[in-house]
């Protein structure tokens, strides 16, 4: 019975944890105009490197930053902590027009379970707030 249990409890375990795990390939394959966005009324090279400074500031490790059609992708992810098991994550800056340039974040938890870490929502408001403190 105790073999079962440890069995049943151990296969649980391990499918779950397969299923629930966010990798950088999770952040790479979602469209690029994902997540929260906002849009600045500054030039794209101005904005792209706001981010970039943005990131490194809030202590993120950008993994890399890629030219693709229509703007500049950067992708980044949060270590592990005490806290939480990390997170992954991009910002894109799209070229816009008159002067505009708009910004995606979009992020996911390493693990689903992870109910500590940081939110989308709070990752954007962040990384909006220090581009437009970097302008």
């Amino acid at each position: 019975m105790r073999s079962t249990l440890w069995r049943l409890g151990s296969s649980l375990i391990i499918i779950f944890g397969l299923t629930s795990c966010a990798t950088m390939g999770t952040i790479e394959n979602a469209p690029l105009t994902d997540g929260e966005t906002n849009t600045f009324q500054a030039d794209f090279e101005k904005v792209k490197s706001a981010a970039l400074v943005t990131l490194e500031a809030q202590k993120l490790n950008v993994e890399n930053a890629v030219d693709v059609d229509g703007g500049h992708a950067i992708y980044f992810t949060k270590p592990v902590s005490g806290f939480s098991w990390g997170e992954v994550g991009r910002v894109f800056v799209q070229k816009g027009m008159n002067g505009n340039t708009t910004v995606y974040v979009k992020t996911a938890r390493r693990s689903s379970t992870n109910i500590t870490a940081t939110s989308q929502s709070t990752f954007a408001k962040r990384i909006f707030g220090g581009i437009e403190e970097n302008l």
